[in-house]
């Protein structure tokens, strides 16, 4: 074989392998699109919930996507359940949980979750408050001026 074919044939082998890695990037955005957002269900008092991402933006934060507030009462002193998906789970996550007080004051609690740590969580109220609501948030790839991750989806409960 000549040194041309040669040089032929490896800039032809090339090309078929740029364009079969070109194809499998495409499919696999092309694929990617068309997938729903993750759900997280809620269990409390009996009853449960399929929660829609109140915000859900890719890692960028674009392509944006809202859905109103979910709402399951919480009955006075009993738990909240939440299953996770693995699309949540298998990443950083927190909760935010926002409690009344019986004085009538706001509290604030969350706790930060890592990368398979767990499938579901149960929020207990504290004696002497009440559960208003939560939060499950993932943080994106972009950064604050304080170099602390913006959050790229949001799954939120009123509880009260």
């Amino acid at each position: 074989m000549t040194k041309t074919k040669k040089i032929v044939l490896i800039g032809t082998l090339g090309l078929l392998i740029a364009l079969a890695g070109f194809a499998a990037v495409v499919t696999a955005l092309v694929r990617g699109a068309d997938e729903e957002p993750p759900t997280v269900t809620a269990f409390a008092g009996g009853k449960s919930l399929v929660v829609e991402p109140t915000q859900y933006c890719n890692l960028y934060l674009e392509d944006c996507v809202e859905n109103p507030v979910a709402e399951l009462k919480v009955p006075r002193g009993k738990p909240l359940q939440i299953s996770l998906p693995g699309d949540i789970s298998d990443g950083l996550w927190r909760v935010v949980m926002v409690y009344q007080l019986d004085d009538g004051r706001v509290g604030v609690d969350e706790r930060y979750h890592s990368p398979g740590e767990s499938l579901a969580i149960t929020v207990e109220t504290p004696e002497g408050m009440q559960l208003n609501g939560i939060e499950i948030q993932q943080p994106s790839a972009v950064v604050n001026e304080q170099g602390l991750p913006l959050v790229h989806a949001t799954w939120a409960i009123k509880t009260a």
